[in-house]
């Protein structure tokens, strides 16, 4: 995906939420098909992402100590 194509796609995502949003408030809102559709895109992409990181042992976010690595200067061996 180039950098044009995200940030239209995180756009459209962003419109698609508030519109949600106001649809859920009760107000009165057209919803454009394709905003919802790229929403639930990018929800998709991301959850199988996070997916991935899960099935390859990490859960995403920085990897800590308990996966044995803590990071910082390596030891100097004696």
């Amino acid at each position: 995906m180039t950098p044009d194509e995200r940030q239209q796609s995180l756009t459209n995502a962003r419109r698609a939420c508030k519109q949600l949003v106001e649809y859920a408030a009760g107000e009165p809102v057209a919803i454009a098909r394709e905003d919802i559709a790229c929403l639930l895109f990018e929800f998709t992409r991301l959850d199988e992402k996070e997916q991935a990181q899960i099935k390859a042992g990490r859960s995403g976010g920085k990897l800590g100590a308990k996966h044995g690595v803590k990071g910082g200067r390596p030891k100097k061996k004696a």
